[in-house]
């Protein structure tokens, strides 16, 4: 059972647990919605629900670095059993954890405010992540690396809005946590190539193929799936959550990679 529980929980991701983590995210996502649609019927999945999400991303992307002993801001040892601390700040046990917060925040936030939800939710994500933003922002060891990725993100997403239009909230964070993602990966496999690698073994086979592949396959998809939603998804509350999966994977990853090449200790 130990050797079992490793593989799943430990030692990094592989096509197994990867697949495990995904069915699990897919189902809870799903039932998610559909004890909105039922329960709080209220609660509009617009741009309010969208911002009241990402600042819990934001949060739990601040959240998952404290384990990295490899950074500046390593606070937490990691471990393998639900028993300790340590299991709930990295992959899965840190998602759970983030679930459950943002989970605890939603409803007490329907229950006080109903429609208006968003005027409690957005608030408390605030809060949870400003103390723990203000810590690693006082701990960045990388600024040149950070600054030059920022730099990066900010004109490739220019220039695809240029060429493309994308109109809705939602496209353009698709295509803005997408950027994100890949930039952060890159920059950290160039500047800390004998430090940092790729742990997602598909990306990886990408990547160890042609660096460049990586983000034109990103793109691809990403530009694939919104043009799939909007052709294949009429209903626009739907369309915005099926979205907004894609949105908060993005940002998770992307965020955590982009905090780790900042604060990486040489």
């Amino acid at each position: 059972m130990e050797h079992i529980l490793e593989y799943f929980v430990g030692g990094g991701y592989n096509l197994v647990n990867t697949t495990v983590y995904a069915a699990i995210v897919f189902t809870g996502y799903y039932l998610f919605y559909k004890a909105i649609k039922k329960y709080a019927s209220f609660v509009k999945i617009d741009k309010h629900f969208l911002w009241g999400v990402l600042v819990f991303v934001f949060f739990g992307s601040l959240l998952r670095i404290l384990e990295q002993n490899y950074t500046g801001v390593w606070l937490i040892n990691s471990s393998n059993s639900p028993l300790e601390i340590g299991f709930y700040f990295h992959t899965p046990g840190w998602l759970i954890l983030l679930s459950f917060v943002f989970l605890v925040s939603f409803l007490l936030s329907i229950i006080l405010f109903k429609e208006k939800y968003y005027r409690l939710l957005i608030p408390i994500g605030c809060c949870l992540a400003f103390p723990l933003l203000v810590y690693e922002l006082f701990h960045i060891k990388n600024l040149f690396v950070l600054l030059i990725t920022l730099l990066a993100i900010t004109i490739i997403y220019l220039v695809i809005q240029f060429f493309t239009k994308l109109k809705t909230l939602e496209d353009k964070l698709i295509i803005l946590s997408q950027i994100t993602d890949f930039s952060a990966t890159l920059s950290g496999i160039f500047f800390f190539s004998n430090l940092l690698y790729e742990q997602h073994p598909v990306s990886r086979a990408v990547i160890g193929f042609s660096p460049i592949l990586y983000p034109l396959l990103k793109l691809f998809f990403a530009f694939l799936f919104i043009f799939i939603v909007n052709k294949a998804i009429k209903d626009s509350e739907e369309r915005t959550y099926t979205k907004l999966l894609i949105i908060v994977l993005g940002f998770l990853t992307g965020i955590r990679d982009l905090l780790t090449i900042s604060l990486l200790v040489v």
